[in-house]
Parts: structure tokens; sequence; C-alpha cells
């Protein structure tokens, strides 16, 4: 990961506008791969509608950008407001012992209101087109304008939070999210607070996803209603899902790579970029069910025990 960092360093410093442009979306998408692994592949948590909190912080910054408020002011509104909705949807589900599908179906029911909200508030939102003319925003007076300062500020923003979700997962409050999710029943006959660590792991991931969502129009130029949409739903399981669930960095750099990657392949032809994400998909899911990450990890240790 060091490496890859290193490398996006050295890149930022070189690069043009349009690569600089892809590599950062590219970080966005990897950070919101990074959060839904958090909440599914580390707690177990299906949150099908992980792209609500996406949609969420991106048309929340978009607005603030285009009507000249504050970031650093907007930001923990949009923040707060989107981990109180996953909140609220976690209750729900955890109050009523939902199934995972049946949670799942709870936060993608919710995701999918708020896109048609997005479509018919045009006032609020722009409808079907969206909030348009999206600039780099001007956080406390330091203007991030210019396609490779918002790059680096990106790149600051996923590395801190990737390594921090690094750091929390192999803590010991890690450690009891991985066994509530491998076993509820024992844990709670633990004394583990349950519900209570599985709100923190909802709230946490919440967070990381707006943060993400937040990041993007300025590098898209845009906020559109199909953020909240299925398609864009399930990419994020689809990227945890091949990259390794619990392994934070298989997801993140499989959403990296294949973000990067679709630049190419669409611009070739877009049946060539779906046709690499079924074959992945179901070699992994035949060969490899515990996905790329999780292979890697498994090869370490192995090579570990030597």
């Amino acid at each position: 990961m060091a490496g890859l960092v290193l490398y996006l360093v050295t890149t930022g410093v070189t690069a043009q506008p349009y690569g600089l442009s892809i590599l950062t979306s590219a970080m966005i998408f990897g950070l919101y791969a990074a959060g839904v692994d958090m909440s599914w592949g580390h707690g177990g948590i299906l949150m099908l509608g992980s792209a609500l909190f996406f949609g969420l912080g991106a048309y929340g910054m978009a607005y603030a950008i285009t009507n000249d408020i504050e970031p650093l002011v907007a930001y923990p509104i949009v923040l707060a407001c989107s981990v109180l909705l996953g909140l609220l949807i976690a209750y729900v589900g955890f109050r009523s012992r939902a199934a995972q599908i049946q949670f799942g179906l709870i936060g993608l029911a919710v995701a999918l209101a708020f896109q048609r909200l997005a479509v018919s508030a045009y006032d609020l939102t722009g409808g079907s087109n969206g909030l348009t003319g999206v600039t780099g925003p001007s956080i406390a007076g330091v203007e991030l304008t210019d396609t490779r300062a918002y790059y680096f500020f990106v790149l600051t923003v996923t590395s801190v939070i990737a390594l921090g979700l690094w750091w929390i997962q192999r803590s010991a409050w890690g450690d009891a999210v991985r066994a509530i999710r491998d076993d509820r029943d024992r844990a709670e006959s633990l004394g583990y607070p349950v519900n209570a660590i599985r709100y923190q792991v909802v709230a946490i991931s919440a967070a990381v996803v707006t943060t993400a969502g937040a990041l993007f129009p300025s590098v898209s130029g845009t906020a559109y209603p199909e953020l909240f949409g299925i398609a864009f739903n399930m990419q994020a399981l689809v990227w945890v899902a091949i990259g390794g669930g619990g392994t934070l960095f298989g997801p993140l750099l499989l959403a990296f790579g294949l973000t990067v990657s679709q630049s190419y392949l669409a611009g070739v032809s877009v049946d060539y970029y779906l046709l690499v994400i079924g074959v992945l998909f179901v070699v992994t899911v035949v060969a490899a069910p515990q996905g790329i990450g999780g292979l890697v990890r498994d090869a370490i240790r192995k090579v570990a025990r030597r």
C-alpha cells in the first residue's frame, strides 16, 4: 500500500489534468469501497443502500460549493445527517432483528426514495440533471480549484482514512466486531455489547462513504440522482465481493484499479468493461469465495508460518 501511495505522489507531480482526474475518481471510489467493506466485509452488516450515504455527501457538498457555503461548515452538517440516517436505518433493522437480506433491503428502499426525491425536488437538487458546474472547493481560504491541488487533497484524505480504518480494524474493538460477525450469539454470551458495537460499525461506514461522496462532485463537476441508484449500490458490493470482504485494502485497490481500467476499456467498448467485471466476479465466486484480497492474505500467512 505504501508503494501505491508513493506512486500516486510521483504521478501527481508529472501527470496531465485528464489523468489526474481519473486517478482522483479512482481514489474516491476506493474510499467508497473501503467504507462498504467496513460494514459488510468486516462487520457482517449487509447495507444494500450504501450509495445513500455517497449521494448525500455528493449532493451536500455540491450544494455548498455552488451556493458559496464554506465546506468546513457544510461538511460536518452533511456528515452528521448522513450518520444519523444510517443509525436510524440500523435501529429499524436491529430492533426488528431483520435477516441480512431484509436489513439490506431497508437501506436500499431508503436510497431509492432519495433518488426519487433528487429527481422531483428540482429547485433544490436540479432534478434529473443534478447539480452541475461544481468546481474545486475553497477550504478556509485555501483554493483547491486546480486539478493537481485537488488531487493531492483527495490523496491525503484517502490515505489518512484508510490508515485509520486499518488501525481500528486491528484494534481490540476490531476483534470484537469480527467476533460478532462470526458468531453473534457466542459474542453476546461473552459479554460483548453486540448492538452498541454494530451501531458503531454502521456509523463509521456511513461516515467514510459520505466523505467519499463529498469529495466526488469537485472532480466530476456534478452530483446526480443515479448516485443513489441500484447500479451504484451494487457496484460497491461487487468491489467488496471480488476484492475480499474484511481485507480493507482488497476492495479499495480493486475499486481503484477497475476505475482506472474502465477509462481505457470504456473508450474501446463499454461491453469489454462489463465483460471483465462479469468474468472477474464469476471466477472469484467459484475459485476464491474469500476474494482476491483473501487469497493474498492467506498466502502471506502461509509464508509467515514457514
